[in-house]
């Protein structure tokens, strides 16, 4: 049997290791968002979205999510944004994530999820920024949410 060949892939973890050394790598998160519904909303919040320069790229290689509340549900994924600052037409980039606590809850247990290769999302593509669309079962649940990725020009 014969196996087709297969080019390799552009990411290695240099291209995150160069990025952090240049001082492009982007770590963004809140760790209590309230508040939220069942419906999907991307976040407007500085402390989560990221916006893209002109002839840039945000490579995202982490989403992580979870709850300091008992017997809740989060909900969570990667949003290209058509506007700056989690504004506009988004697009969903990711899996959509979902998390839940029992009522014997105790501690924080986020969940992370590592996107290999990591997810691309460019400015020539349309997007203007990068933000997680939220959701959660009550407005009481206290979620915690966190991305991180680097950014490097389009042409990397």
């Amino acid at each position: 049997m014969t196996f087709p060949t297969v080019p390799p892939m552009k990411y290695t973890h240099e291209s995150g290791i160069r990025a952090a050394r240049d001082g492009n790598s982007i770590n963004k998160w809140d760790d209590s968002i309230t508040g939220l519904t069942p419906a999907h909303v991307v976040s407007t919040d500085a402390a989560i979205y990221y916006d893209i320069p002109e002839g840039h790229q945000v490579m995202v290689t982490i989403l992580a999510i979870g709850l300091d509340t008992v017997n809740d549900e989060a909900h969570a994924y990667v949003a290209g944004c058509a506007a700056i600052a989690g504004g506009g037409v988004s697009t969903q980039l990711s899996h959509h994530m979902h998390f839940v606590t029992a009522v014997g809850k105790s501690g924080r247990s986020p969940v992370n999820h590592e996107f290999y290769p990591p997810l691309c999302v460019k400015y020539s593509d349309g997007y203007r920024s990068v933000s997680l669309a939220l959701a959660a079962n009550d407005v009481n649940a206290d979620i915690l949410v966190a991305w991180h990725g680097w950014l490097e020009r389009e042409t990397t």
